[in-house]
């Protein structure tokens, strides 16, 4: 599938898809249009939703809730971390 704003990805069952860019995600829809999706190179659930993609919410285990943002012009795709200002390549 091709989305306008999340770009390229392949739907399976039971909630789980695969971004050409940030890879396996399990997918929890929310009721106010946004989305839940587990990273698991993250160790963490990421919140968007369409107004705010590429930038996510991002609450790891163990750690304070952050804002980060995917740089998917790059590759490898990088992340910012808004709280500690750094950046990681995925």
């Amino acid at each position: 599938f091709s989305s306008t704003w999340m770009g390229h990805f392949y739907a399976v069952q039971d909630d789980w898809f695969f971004h050409s860019q940030l890879g396996w995600l399990y997918l929890q829809p929310n009721a106010n249009g946004g989305f839940w999706f587990w990273d698991s190179l993250l160790q963490g659930w990421c919140w968007s939703n369409e107004t705010v993609f590429p930038y996510s919410f991002l609450q790891e285990i163990g750690k304070d809730p952050t804002w980060i943002y995917y740089d998917l012009d790059t590759n490898p795709m990088r992340i910012y971390n808004f709280t500690n200002q750094q950046w990681t390549a995925r």
